[in-house]
């Protein structure tokens, strides 16, 4: 069996050395269990920069079970990835790559794993090869306990496209995305995170596709506290997954064949508190070890605000065995736009939700001021029209120049009540665009 590849960063040259001699000086200096022991990963970082092989299964930490941060008593020098959930469904072939596969169900769940350490600002990268299939969405994210998040996704619907998108604290609002067109998504690509104190760049193959500042006016939001900006600042957990979702596409089933996202190395590259890169940060980070009781548990967005109270919902509804998105909304009489603009941790568990989970299914508000109210953050998630006096889904989709299919995938609850051209009700609001919450959280709005 191969030793697992983790490469740490380079010292030989006369440039490296002289870039890291502070942090040298400071290793050389203090103990490392002393440094280790002030860590707390979830709010001080524990990061180690270099490369990190996914091909070895003996450097994964690989119980089938599902958990939401690293366990207790993991040594990260020994195991550099975590397998978050469906550990079954990960493989590990002779390309020096990790494959998550995808089968029919009922084993669709989703596939998500992540790096073994907390990171608070650096620039990480991943080589990706993402599932094209239908249904399919293979993701790439920062993710913190505070639920900060930096996300690229792709989608097979979308297969030369990625998605990239910004979250602060789970708030849940989604139009701080966007999309650039990258090729074959199913070819390997490498993907990049470049997050400082004031920006934060998505690079893909080297070509920044994206760069946004704290501050901006692209960051405005209407849903924080004063004084707080749209920005990422909490130590995070690098992810990758891959998961069935509503808005990437119907997906189609083979029983032997399986939709496959594909993983390569991991790279990392710490910074410290004045945006320097470091080998480690902050110092005695090598040396960490979780502890018997692992402190705070990680929240993952396929539990993102799932179980807490959401702000604004006044009624709740709690999931059935089998249950998913498409079938929960229309069994709540509740167009599925409507359902996903509620409750943002669904992005990502539409394939089969989990039984017993508190789903929002009635919302008054959808900020925390109290400024803004349903229709109006529906009108954020997608274009709206109002049916009048003798309005049907047909005459409403002629009117917006869209297809009656397209009208009822955006609206399944409405028009499926307005079927062989039967009126709808007057003031009755529909989407007449592919939803926001539909296209991303593509891209990212876990696993």
């Amino acid at each position: 069996m191969r030793k697992p590849r983790i490469i740490l960063p380079l010292f030989h040259t006369r440039k490296n050395m002289f870039a890291y001699a502070p942090a040298f000086l400071a290793l050389a200096l203090a103990a490392p269990s002393s440094l280790a022991s002030s860590i707390v990963p979830n709010v001080t970082g524990n990061c180690v920069s270099g490369t990190y092989s996914t091909s070895n299964p003996s450097s994964w930490y690989l119980q089938d079970q599902t958990i939401t941060a690293p366990p207790a008593n993991l040594d990260p020098a020994k195991y550099s990835f975590v397998a978050q959930a469906n550990a079954r469904n990960i493989r590990f072939g002779s390309d020096d790559h990790a494959h998550f596969d995808m089968h029919a169900p009922p084993n669709n769940g989703a596939v998500r794993a992540s790096w073994s350490r907390y990171m608070l600002r650096g620039r990480v990268s991943l080589q990706l090869a993402a599932s094209n299939a239908l249904g399919m969405s293979t993701g790439f994210i920062t993710f913190s306990n505070s639920e900060d998040e930096i996300d690229f996704e792709m989608i097979g619907s979308e297969p030369t496209s990625v998605y990239t998108n910004i979250f602060y604290k789970g708030f849940p609002e989604f139009w701080h995305m966007s999309k650039a067109e990258i090729g074959d998504i199913d070819q390997m690509h490498t993907l990049t995170i470049d997050w400082t104190k004031t920006s934060i760049k998505w690079i893909v193959n080297g070509v920044t596709i994206r760069t946004v500042t704290a501050g901006s006016e692209e960051l405005e939001s209407t849903m924080l506290p004063a004084g707080e900006q749209w920005f990422p600042n909490t130590p995070s957990l690098p992810m990758f997954s891959l998961w069935q979702g509503a808005w990437a596409g119907t997906a189609s089933w083979t029983p032997d064949i399986a939709h496959t996202a594909s993983f390569g190395d991991l790279t990392v590259q710490c910074y410290d508190d004045n945006d320097q890169p470091v080998p480690e940060w902050p110092v005695g980070s090598a040396s960490y070890v979780y502890p018997p009781a692992a402190g705070a548990e990680a929240v993952t967005p396929s539990k993102r605000s799932s179980q807490a109270s959401i702000p604004g919902c006044t009624e709740y509804t709690v999931v059935n065995e089998g249950e998913t998105c498409q079938s929960f909304a229309k069994a709540q009489g509740v167009a599925l736009a409507a359902l996903l603009t509620m409750n943002p941790q669904l992005k990502y568990d539409c394939g089969v939700l989990e039984p017993g989970t508190r789903i929002c299914v009635k919302r008054s508000v959808f900020n925390n001021a109290g400024k803004e109210d349903e229709r109006v953050a529906m009108k954020k998630a997608c274009s709206m029209d109002t049916a009048v006096e003798g309005d049907t889904c047909e005459s409403i989709a002629l009117r917006n120049r869209v297809s009656a299919k397209q009208l009822s995938e955006w609206n399944a609850v409405e028009c499926k009540s307005s079927t062989s051209g039967s009126p709808l009700t007057p003031g009755t609001i529909l989407c007449v665009s592919e939803p926001v919450v539909k296209r991303r959280r593509r891209a990212a709005d876990e696993l």
